[in-house]
């Protein structure tokens, strides 16, 4: 029988903060890679400049942008969005 008496420490659970951590983790993951695959599809003319949907998608990805313009970001970004 495993019976766990009160002189014993009890294993902490990491609780709800670590797994909204990972979550927005993987969320931005997620959306700085999903950057990659739009500049391609906009440097080889399938989606054009002037489309709503390239607008759209332009709002989007403007935080990126400014990252890319004011941050230290800006060489894996600029590597990540030729490779």
């Amino acid at each position: 029988m495993n019976v766990q008496s009160d002189d014993e420490p009890r294993e902490r659970s990491r609780g709800n903060g670590s797994y909204w951590l990972c979550c927005f983790g993987i969320i931005l993951a997620v959306y700085i890679l999903s950057s990659g695959p739009f500049w391609l599809l906009v440097d080889k003319k399938i989606i054009s400049l002037g489309t709503p949907g390239y607008r759209a998608a332009a709002v989007v990805y403007s935080p990126l942008g400014y990252a890319c313009d004011k941050t230290l970001l800006r060489k894996p970004l600029i590597l990540y969005w030729h490779f």
